[in-house]
């Protein structure tokens, strides 16, 4: 028990520590560029400002909505607010990540025993995800690891509540989250669920139609879902179908 519970708070800030030193060193050495850091340190900007998300380096007055349906970027803009810089960005994406191995080495060491499970959750950890991750500036997705990690804790440990809790707000991550939170609304289900497993489907769907029928094209310039109007069954090129050709994370 001991062992548990210095090992799932040390692996965190141990990994906080690497990863924001690398975020860091490579903001320090002119390594980030403007897609995607430069982006959503705008954004963010914006909504610490009170203000919309906009980024002029999608396009002169472009609302991030527009392009992606991200609003829990706004979860930074107190903490931007404090600190306008883009390394607070990198910080809390190193803080985010490092958060995600909690849940994995808490679960980890309770099915596996403390040398086994400490093993799987460095390995974690030090995965090439999480590490390419750090190395490519920041993306709102870093959200989307620890809601992911806590959510798929609490399925393992038959806590379908709070797996649905942690799963719910993927849908404020990004649009296509819908369908992680759909995957867990349809293990709910089968797992004899079956009110609660349907309504976190019914709930992801709707959230995703949402999001990808008005409220992005509300925002968006072209009054369009971008990925969604630049694909082709057919295949091809979506540039030259793409109304908007900014470029997203």
């Amino acid at each position: 028990m001991l062992f548990r519970r210095w090992f799932q708070v040390l692996l965190p800030l141990a990994l906080f520590g690497a990863y924001g030193t690398v975020a860091v060193l490579r903001q320090q050495r002119m390594e980030t560029s403007g897609f995607d850091l430069g982006i959503f340190e705008q954004g963010v900007r914006g909504y610490a400002g009170l203000g919309a998300p906009v980024s002029a380096l999608k396009g002169s007055g472009f609302n991030l909505l527009g392009d992606h349906f991200s609003p829990v970027l706004a979860v930074l803009a107190p903490l931007y607010r404090l600190f306008p810089d883009a390394r607070t960005l990198l910080l809390a994406q190193a803080a985010l990540f490092a958060l995600s191995a909690l849940p994995v080495a808490r679960l980890a060491v309770d099915r596996l025993g403390p040398a086994r499970g400490a093993a799987v959750s460095c390995g974690y950890g030090l995965s090439w995800g999480l590490w390419t991750a750090v190395g490519f500036d920041f993306h709102e997705i870093a959200f989307a690891v620890p809601l992911a990690a806590f959510a798929v804790e609490a399925l393992a440990r038959g806590r379908w509540r709070a797996a649905v809790g942690w799963a719910l707000p993927l849908l404020l991550v990004k649009e296509d989250q819908g369908l992680l939170v759909s995957a867990v609304g349809a293990y709910v289900f089968a797992r004899g669920r079956r009110v609660l497993g349907t309504a976190t489907v019914l709930a992801a769907a709707g959230g995703t139609a949402l999001a990808v029928l008005l409220v992005i094209p509300a925002h968006n310039p072209g009054g369009v879902y971008t990925y969604a109007a630049s694909g082709s069954w057919r295949g091809g090129d979506p540039l030259t179908r793409c109304c908007c050709r900014g470029r997203s994370g």
